[in-house]
Order: structure tokens, then C-alpha cells, then sequence
């Protein structure tokens, strides 16, 4: 049980309860779609393993909906957004001295640090790339640790630095990209790349309008879209192909792929379960991507659930309207920051920390639908507490307010 695992054991009976009386906002059909995810999950566990797969639902269930519920429900603010922002940016920040040390020394201080303390993730192999180590952080795997860093790049420039000049905004962003880039693989690079180029999208939209920048978009997809055809190859393909580390390792992903795409329609009900799913024994067991990974193990209904509750919650809170310029522009954090991992995720498989953590950056944003309610006026409510201090039995002629002519 790590400490994370503690903190949701304790938090996700109130955050139901919560959710389900209604006193974190509406019932959203994001909420009901993260649930049948949830559930869909353990039937197809329990469906293909029995009992023995117990701990197993237990886990995954406490890290989905404990995750999601305790952001839906603690949440509610455009200042509480900040708040989580800004830790993110501060845990990155914190520990980017010690990975600093860890890619130059291949010295996995962190865990060394905390492992005096408590029990912590094995070390896993020293791998160099470019003459640097790999950085490990005290997360299971350096892929984890590049996708938990890069999840706070829009956060860190968007939330944590609104309002403030354009060298700190981005100084902030740069301490979470050069602390992902440490991880040096190519997923959480992909992610940084994204959200800049979203960023980039966003600030272009200013200046030239959302219209003429749709318009110019398509066409750019277009003459993507024809040189793909032409190199019949896909977008995603030549853009993975270019920045992985390892060339060997993009062509062996594919073939996992393959075999994952025909695992999946062999069994698309249930899934394998926790059971090994059909490939050939020299191939390896892991599947680097979220998405398949969730069809193989759980059967086409849970990554379809899953893929809905993403949808339901970008779609309403991008069509939000009336919002303030603070709201606007979190709104924009918290879409970029969801599509990111949904990307990366095309790339990575997701797991502890790194699954609650986005799993919790889905729920984080729900917040922005609520209808707040209006600032009273003082006018109004002015009368009522002066009639209060009157002597009982008192009265008031109320006169109108003649204006001044101008």
C-alpha cells in the first residue's frame, strides 16, 4: 500500500457520498461514464479469473474512481484549480536538483532518499541514452516519471503562472520540460511538443481569429493527410518514427500493436483479463499503448467507456460560454493538459501513479460547468439590513431616485 493508495483509501467512501448527494455539483454524464468504466473493468476481471482476481478490482477501482472522485469533489474552484496547479509546478520544481544529479551519475537518489524511510519501487535497469542516464525519479519506470512531469507544462504557464510576466510563465513551463526531457523517452517528449504547439494554436487564435486558424488548420491536415498517403505511412507513425530514442524499439511497438489489435477482436467482450493475451512468447508482454492495452485487458466496452468519459468531458466544458478571462484561460490548461495525456497515452501505458494522476486531471475540470451563483447586490440588500436596525414598530417611506441631468 503506498501513500497515495492510503489517501484515496480514505477519501473515496466521503467523495461517493458527496458525489451522490449532490453537494459536489451535478451528476454529470462523465461521472456515470468513468463509473461503468470502472465496473466494466471488474466484471471482465472477475469474468476471466474469478476470485483470484480480487485484488486486482480492488486496486484498479480504488485508483479510478478514488482518483476521479476525489478531484471531482475537492475541486470546485478556479482557485482550488490553481492550488492544484501550483503543487504540481512545485513538486516538479523540487525535484528537478535531484534528477539533475540522477541523469549525470545514474545514482537513483530520490529513491535512495526515501528508501531509509519506507519501502519504494525497485530500481529498474540503469539505461543511457545519449550519454545520460535515464532518469528514474521515485516513480516504477523513467517513462512514468517523463509523463508525470509533462502533465503540468500547460498547467505550469496557463494556471500557475496567469497573470504574471511572460519570462516567468515560461520559465515555469521550461523547470517541467527540461525535468520530462530528463526521463528521455520519447512519449513525454511528444507530450511537451503537443501542448506547445496547442499553446502556439491558442495564441494565434488572438491574433488572426478562431475562423481564418480553422480554416488554415484544415488545410494544413490536408497536406499532411496527402504526404501521408503519399509515403503510405500514417501521421503518427513518421512523427514516432523521428523522435524515438530507439529506432529497434518503434518497430518492435508496431508488431506489439498488430498483435494487440487482433487480441482485442479475439476476445472483444471481456478481454484476457489478467491472464496473458495472445502473442508469440518472444514478444513482450508490455503494451506501450493506453488505449489497447485497456481493449486487450478489459474488452472493446471499457476502452469505449473510458473514451466517453473523456469525450463528455471535454466536449460541454469546451462549449462553455461566459466565462471570465481566469476561467478561459484554465479552461484552456485543463483541455490541453487532458488531450495531452490522451495523445501520449497512444504511445505509453499508464500505471499507478501516473494512472491516478491523469485519471484525477480528467476529474479536475468538471468544475468549470457549474453555474455560479451572482454576487449580490448591495443595493438590494443594503434596505433590508438597515430595516433591522430600526426601532420596532418604525416605518419607511421608500421615495424614488430622481437622476441628474447630464
Amino acid at each position: 500500500m503506498s501513500v497515495y493508495r492510503l489517501i484515496l483509501c480514505a477519501t473515496i467512501i466521503p467523495c461517493l457520498a458527496l458525489w451522490a448527494s449532490g453537494r459536489a455539483g451535478r451528476i454529470r454524464l462523465a461521472d456515470l461514464a468513468i463509473v461503468l468504466f470502472s465496473c466494466w473493468r471488474a466484471v471482465s476481471f472477475f469474468a476471466v479469473n474469478g476470485m483470484p482476481a480480487l485484488q486486482s478490482v480492488g486496486i484498479t477501482s480504488l485508483e479510478t474512481l478514488g482518483a476521479y472522485f476525489l478531484a471531482r469533489c475537492y475541486i470546485r474552484t478556479a482557485d482550488d484549480f490553481r492550488s492544484m496547479a501550483t503543487t504540481l509546478c512545485i513538486v516538479i520544481a523540487a525535484m528537478l536538483p535531484f534528477v539533475l544529479i540522477e541523469t549525470v551519475t545514474g545514482s537513483r537518489l530520490i529513491l535512495h532518499i526515501f528508501g531509509t524511510l519506507l519501502p519504494t519501487y525497485p530500481e529498474s535497469g540503469l539505461e543511457i541514452r545519449k550519454g545520460l542516464a535515464r532518469v528514474q525519479g521515485p516513480f516504477d519506470h523513467p517513462i512514468l516519471f517523463g509523463v508525470f512531469c509533462s502533465s503540468g507544462f500547460a498547467l505550469a504557464i496557463l494556471v500557475a503562472g496567469f497573470r504574471q510576466n511572460s519570462f516567468v510563465r515560461w520559465g515555469k513551463g521550461g523547470i517541467v520540460a527540461v525535468a520530462a526531457a530528463l526521463s528521455l523517452s520519447a512519449g513525454p517528449l511528444l507530450g511537451i511538443a503537443l501542448q506547445a504547439l496547442l499553446l502556439g494554436w491558442k495564441g494565434l487564435a488572438r491574433v488572426i481569429g478562431v475562423r481564418l486558424l480553422v480554416i488554415l488548420s484544415f488545410a494544413l491536415w490536408a497536406a499532411i493527410q496527402l504526404a501521408s498517403w503519399a509515403m503510405n505511412r500514417s501521421v503518427v507513425e513518421m512523427v514516432i518514427a523521428r523522435l524515438t530514442f530507439d529506432p529497434l524499439s518503434y518497430w518492435v511497438r508496431n508488431i506489439i500493436f498488430d498483435y494487440a489489435r487482433m487480441s482485442m477482436f479475439n476476445h472483444p467482450l471481456f478481454g484476457t483479463g489478467l491472464s496473458q493475451w495472445d502473442r508469440p512468447s518472444w514478444l513482450p508482454p508490455s503494451i506501450d499503448n493506453m488505449w489497447f492495452a485497456t481493449a486487450v485487458m478489459s474488452g472493446i466496452p471499457a476502452v469505449t467507456f473510458l473514451g466517453a468519459a473523456v469525450f463528455l468531458a471535454l466536449a460541454p466544458i469546451a462549449l462553455k460560454q461566459g466565462l471570465a478571462e481566469r476561467e478561459t484561460e484554465y479552461r484552456a490548461a485543463y483541455l490541453i493538459s487532458v488531450v495531452n495525456w490522451c495523445l501520449v497515452g497512444t504511445t505509453v501505458a499508464y500505471w499507478d501513479a501516473a494512472y491516478v494522476l491523469v485519471i484525477f486531471l480528467l476529474g479536475s475540470g468538471l468544475w468549470i460547468l457549474e453555474d455560479r451563483a451572482a454576487a449580490p447586490n448591495p443595493v438590494t440588500t443594503a434596505a433590508p439590513r438597515a430595516l433591522h436596525r430600526l426601532p420596532a414598530g418604525a416605518s419607511v417611506e421608500l421615495r424614488p431616485v430622481r437622476q441628474r441631468r447630464i
